[in-house]
């Protein structure tokens, strides 16, 4: 990818910079995806606790949520829940961008 990004959106300059400025500043959310064992029987919990959770896969669930509340929604993870993996990641480029045309940011 160009280092550099220009967005343009009804005739207006929307955002000129860099690209890591976008990734870094832009959105504030990180996506927590856990895999869970084949016995897991706790969806209604899951689903109390973090109501924008979404279902990828029977055993694979992932949960959106604030870069300033990632500690607290993980040790809260930790505590009431066991899995077998889980992993940490930012947004897409192309989520970013979308909610940036549609002035979402």
């Amino acid at each position: 990818l160009c280092p550099r990004a220009l967005f343009i959106r009804d005739g207006g300059i929307v955002f000129d910079g860099l690209l890591s400025t976008i990734l870094n500043n832009v959105d504030d959310e990180k996506y927590i995806t856990l895999k869970f064992h084949e016995d897991f029987s706790h969806e209604e919990k899951l689903i109390k606790l973090f109501p924008r959770i979404q279902k990828n896969s029977p055993l694979e669930w992932t949960i959106p949520t604030k870069k300033f509340d990632l500690t607290s929604t993980l040790e809260s993870l930790v505590k009431d829940f066991h899995f077998l993996d889980l992993s940490i990641s930012d947004p897409s480029i192309d989520l970013i961008v979308e909610k940036i045309l549609k002035g979402e940011k």
